[in-house]
């Protein structure tokens, strides 16, 4: 899996290309750590590049979201892929995350 990470105003943007699986999901853990440490606290995960995502990925973007929460962030999904939103949807997990069809939009609701 690749990571691009941009700030977009008091935003950080993660652009993930590829799979999110066991064998990497630890590398995105590991960046929104980062970024949290930094005083980060509103994040979008932009998925379009995303090829395949395990149960494992998916466990990870709920740890993510419980960790965001815990410093009264917010965390977006941007630009699904057609992957991601089919597991998704067969997992009931549609609802739990906040869900935008592009970046613009999720970096516009993440600000207010």
């Amino acid at each position: 899996m690749r990571i691009e990470s941009e700030k977009r105003g008091q935003v950080m943007v993660l652009k993930l290309q590829g799979r999110v699986d066991l064998e990497n999901v630890s590398e995105l853990l590991s960046a929104v750590r980062t970024h949290l440490a930094e005083g980060e606290k509103n994040f979008v995960l932009n998925l379009i590049d995303v090829t395949d995502i395990s149960s494992t990925g998916i466990g990870r973007l709920l740890e993510i979201s419980k960790e965001v929460q815990l410093v009264r962030g917010r965390l977006g999904l941007s630009d699904l892929s057609q992957v991601v939103e089919y597991v998704l949807d067969l997992a009931r997990l549609s609802d739990i995350f906040e869900i935008f069809p592009n970046d613009k939009s999720a970096v516009e609701a993440l600000s207010d």
